[in-house]
């Protein structure tokens, strides 16, 4: 009974799945645009006037303008009007696209102008202001996922292209306005030129008509994302418990059981993705919660449930064990936890591994997970296929790492579903690559120190 339990749910998954992935196989319309304060700077420094600096923009490409002023729309462009209680006139202005809102949420005026236009949900910002949640879901015709530097209050990727680029593929954002920084007018030029040839190349079609409208049906979302936290704490713990006391005698035994575990993590991930795949979670309007609890938790019960099964094992080999090895190992296993801890969430990152996924970027396309194929991935087929106790115990723990990583990805609802799939794949695929080579390592280590003891 348990068993048809759990395969109907998959099936359940799954269609829902397959409604998402048709869903996001229709959002193909995208616009671009500049700001209006940017087309007057431009007008004052190259010494012509606003209609021919907006009409040499439109033959790039450009569909639209973001706009804090009133103005003639002569060259019929989108208009992006950011607007608050105190110019409301903007609303008279022609061709409104959608409208971006500074002001009260609850007012009344953008309620009902959000019934008429739409309302942009511009990232990084909309979601800072007080009660967007009640306005957005308060029966608004359309909304658009809109990406601008200008309420970026951290660049994490250097070239504007590819950070355009990673919030058009990566995050869905369908409207994409551009701004002029202090790499000048031919640098924002140029930019917007190959970011459009990039985007149109891979079939997405630039236009003025409205982005694929998500619809909202979920208006209590509570209980999905209490559900999906649940499931992703325990999916990784259950999926590195099916094989914790497997014994692989053989390298091809391990990465068996290694590929069996992150297709339970996988099969879950789908499940959670398919119990917040809401209207409001894919735009987000709503997100996933406890992200700090579940990628500490799991680690914490396995590590509860590997000392309830091993404790005399344990105890014996601390009693025998070098204490200054077990002082070592454990003031480096609170280093790595320390820094997963820190890196958990939209933390600030080095320059040096800014650059490092930049250029994983430019390999791949979609970025693979370092924490996957440089920790997690490594260190549990190294614990899979390790005999020597202590290594195996932490290949495992460190080991479920990787199957966190791996759910996480899947809970960023406005990530396509298959950039997902790819992203993992590619994780799995170099961290066995990694692994294969951390084991050689690790067995030539230990071959020599038994050549030393005797």
């Amino acid at each position: 009974m348990k068993k048809v339990a759990v395969l109907i749910m998959i099936l359940i998954s799954f269609c829902i799945t397959m409604v998402r992935i048709y869903g996001e196989l229709l959002n193909y319309n995208f616009q671009v645009g500049i700001r209006y304060e940017d087309a007057l700077n431009i007008a004052d420094v190259t010494n012509t006037t606003l209609d021919q600096v907006l009409h040499e923009f439109k033959e790039l490409g450009i569909t639209t303008i973001m706009t804090r002023e009133y103005f003639e729309n002569t060259l019929d462009l989108n208009i992006i009007p950011i607007m608050d209680e105190q110019n409301l006139n903007l609303a008279d202005l022609d061709n409104i696209s959608y409208i971006i809102w500074e002001g009260d949420m609850q007012d009344a005026d953008i309620q009902r102008l959000g019934k008429i236009y739409g309302l942009s949900f511009v990232e990084f910002y909309t979601n800072t202001q007080a009660d967007y949640r009640e306005l957005f879901l308060n029966d608004i015709s359309k909304i658009a996922r809109l990406y601008t530097d200008e309420k970026v209050t951290h660049i994490s990727t250097i070239n504007r292209v590819d950070r355009y680029e990673l919030a058009f593929h990566e995050r869905t954002n369908r409207i994409l306005i551009f701004t002029l920084d202090e790499n000048g007018i031919d640098a924002l030029r140029d930019d917007i030129s190959l970011f459009i040839e990039n985007i149109t190349s891979g079939g997405y079609v630039l236009t003025q008509d409205d982005v694929y409208n998500i619809n909202i049906n979920n208006k209590f979302p509570i209980i999905q994302q209490i559900l999906a936290l649940l499931f992703a704490i325990v999916i990784p713990i259950f999926a590195i418990c099916t094989k914790i006391n497997t014994v692989n005698h053989t390298f091809k035994d391990a990465l068996g059981s290694f590929l069996e575990i992150n297709a339970i993590t996988i099969l879950g991930a789908i499940v959670i993705s398919s119990i917040l795949s809401g209207g409001t979670f894919r735009l987000g309007i709503d997100t996933f919660r406890g992200v700090k609890v579940a990628h500490i938790a799991p680690i914490i019960i396995l590590a509860l449930i590997m000392l309830v099964l091993y404790k005399k094992v344990i105890v014996k080999e601390f009693k025998s064990a070098d204490k200054k090895a077990i002082l070592v190992v454990g003031i480096s296993i609170f280093f790595v936890l320390y820094i997963y801890i820190r890196r958990t969430g939209n933390s600030d990152i080095a320059m040096l591994e800014m650059t490092f996924r930049e250029w994983l970027g430019s390999i791949f396309g979609i970025r693979p997970r370092t924490k996957e194929f440089l920790i997690g991935h490594p260190a549990l087929i190294i614990g899979l296929y390790c005999w020597v106790n202590w290594i195996r115990w932490l290949g495992l723990l460190i080991g479920i790492i990787g199957q966190i990583s791996i759910i996480n990805t899947f809970v960023h609802m406005h990530t396509p579903f298959m950039t997902s799939m790819l992203r993992t794949g590619y994780g799995i695929i170099l961290g066995v690559i990694v692994g294969i080579l951390a084991v050689k390592l690790i067995f030539k280590v230990i071959n020599r120190w038994i050549i030393k003891q005797e």
